[in-house]
């Protein structure tokens, strides 16, 4: 394949990939340690030093960022068409884009963005699934990851870990040619010279409370979630009674006697999974593990470690009735100190404990 066939490819196709940095966990929390997306870019093609940014010159969009963005702040806009393709296909096979056979394959960005929703969905259509993997021409991309087939068993490996069945995979990774010559109109040059890159936008660590319910509403249910989501009902009579929270793509939460009752974690919780409330007497924190993306955002902005995650196994019944839970309850006392009322495990509050530690 010639350089500028190389590069005209790579520009051409780069059209997929959007970028909704105002929905990214570290634009939003300065706080937050999450890099899902730089650590499985593999042409360090994201940024997220002043907000989330790509670098469009980079970036092959192998979607593989896609797939681990706990808030979608990355998404592949054709990602819910290839589910309205597996209906009525006595075998549904995944290939590329690459791909210029004139088989009726269901053709992702990548082989790297196949992930188990797609795997679940495609064995309730059909029982058998087949990945076109084809090694010769994968080294012809401009998304080649000598480590793809690797990431690909991995995948099938965990879609398998939440079945109650082992489902087979088949691969069909013969070498042989595969055309991938490509015509360029007058049209596509004129758009590959004027593609721009992607703004980058910082947000306040905790924004005003419109805002938060504006992003919330944005978030709460993304396409992908809920599709995800649907998927698992429909199909939990073949899965696992019990999942892991990477499983479900959420987490637990569980509140140490450190926690001051103060909030400000639920303010950084991008979807409104969690949320306190409280009245003269007391405090509680409320949770739904069906809307947390498992970001991580509420345990990065503890500075007092008053939350942590938990690794238990989770119902899965349980979790798709999406039922808020209770995690958090505690009484106000009185400080021994001073008399002000305060949630502290110790029998003095925050102030008059620091006086007497001193």
């Amino acid at each position: 394949m010639l350089l500028v066939d190389h590069l005209m490819t790579k520009w051409l196709e780069a059209k997929r990939l959007k970028v909704d940095s105002q929905r990214c966990v570290r634009t939003r929390n300065r706080f937050s340690t999450c890099s899902k997306c730089t650590d499985v870019c593999p042409v360090s093609a994201i940024s997220l030093e002043n907000g989330l940014s790509v670098l469009e010159d980079a970036c092959t969009e192998c979607m593989k960022c896609t797939s681990v963005c706990p808030s979608e702040a990355l998404y592949d806009e054709k990602y819910l068409s290839y589910f309205n393709e597996m209906p009525s296909r006595e075998v549904i096979s995944f290939s590329c884009d690459q791909d210029r056979s004139n088989e009726s394959y269901i053709r992702l960005s990548c082989l790297a963005q196949l992930d188990s929703g797609l795997l679940i969905n495609a064995f309730k259509n059909s029982s058998h699934v087949n990945v076109q993997f084809r090694e010769e021409r994968c080294r012809q991309c401009s998304k080649y990851d000598a480590n793809l087939k690797t990431s690909i068993k991995e995948t099938i490996h965990n879609f398998n870990s939440m079945r109650t069945h082992e489902a087979e995979v088949t691969f069909n990774d013969k070498s042989q040619s595969d055309k991938m010559e490509r015509s360029y109109t007058r049209r596509d040059l004129i758009t590959f010279f004027s593609k721009k890159v992607t703004n980058k936008v910082v947000s306040p660590l905790i924004p005003e409370d419109e805002e938060i319910e504006n992003l919330r509403i944005s978030l709460k249910k993304g396409p992908m979630a809920t599709v995800y989501h649907r998927i698992l009902d429909k199909n939990k009579n073949d899965l696992h009674s019990y999942q892991t929270s990477d499983n479900l793509k959420t987490m637990q939460l569980a509140f140490t006697e450190t926690c001051n009752g103060c909030g400000a974690c639920s303010r950084v919780c991008a979807t409104g999974a969690l949320k306190f409330t409280e009245d003269d007497v007391t405090v509680k924190a409320m949770f739904q593990p069906m809307l947390c993306n498992g970001c991580e955002s509420c345990i990065d902005l503890c500075r007092i470690k008053g939350l942590v995650r938990l690794d238990d196994e989770i119902d899965l019944k349980q979790f798709l009735e999406n039922q808020e839970q209770t995690i958090f309850y505690r009484k106000y006392k009185e400080c021994g100190q001073c008399g002000e009322q305060h949630l502290s495990s110790s029998v003095y509050c925050e102030d008059c404990e620091r006086n007497i530690t001193v």
